[in-house]
């Protein structure tokens, strides 16, 4: 398995999982989910600022 097929298999099960979380506060809460994912997508995910918040208008 060369290093990139290894990382991408690391981010598969924590984008699901991130985003079952997300889906599930939004829809208790009552939000989209927006106020959630963009911390996540910095923190966790390595986006910069500015191509987070893109992503997260999508």
């Amino acid at each position: 398995m060369s290093t990139s097929t290894a990382t991408e298999a690391r981010r598969l099960p924590a984008a699901f999982g991130g985003g079952a979380v997300i889906g599930a506060l939004g829809g208790l809460i009552g939000l989209g989910g927006a106020e959630f994912r963009l911390p996540l997508l910095i923190g966790l995910f390595r986006f910069p600022g500015l191509e987070a918040v893109i992503l997260n208008k999508c």
